[in-house]
């Protein structure tokens, strides 16, 4: 018998004939493989949307998740996979925004407008130690981005 540490990393389990080709057998396992990531992927959406709507440690959208990344907040950032959005970049201290700003809040600096502002999120996140989830599904319901915030 598994002890409880071991018995979590099963994804599940399937019958399978004993004489099914190695062929089979895979087809089986990575489709419950499959489902398990993309229930796991939907929970962490849900925990997104709930913690965002009680003002808990995530944000959802654009413009909330660029600041909580320029803050070094994001513990795990999450987007829907193929999302891109044009934004602006400070020159002086790196804020990304979705806004036109005559000039940046923090350091009022210049701003250069920047071809995909998620795709410097992602980066960002990614140097900061925060994880990075893409999800392959329509996330329009938290604006197609969010994250679980450090605090």
């Amino acid at each position: 018998r598994l002890g409880k540490a071991w018995q979590s990393l099963i994804a599940g389990t399937f019958p399978m004939d004993i004489r099914a080709s190695h062929a089979e057998v895979l087809a089986r396992a990575l489709e419950i493989g499959q489902e398990a990531e993309r229930r796991r992927e939907e929970r962490l959406v849900e925990e997104i949307k709930t913690l965002a709507a009680k003002g808990g440690a995530a944000v959802v959208g654009l413009d909330e998740t660029l600041g909580a990344v320029h803050e070094k907040r994001v513990r795990v950032l999450v987007y829907e996979e193929g999302y891109r959005e044009p934004g602006y970049f400070c020159t002086g201290c790196g804020f990304l925004t979705v806004q036109t700003l005559e000039v940046c809040p923090f350091c009022e600096s210049a701003y250069e407008t920047v071809p995909d502002a998620v795709e410097l999120a992602v980066r960002r996140t990614m140097e900061e130690g925060g994880d990075v989830e893409a999800i392959p599904r329509d996330l329009s319901d938290i604006g197609h981005i969010g994250a679980l915030l450090r605090y």
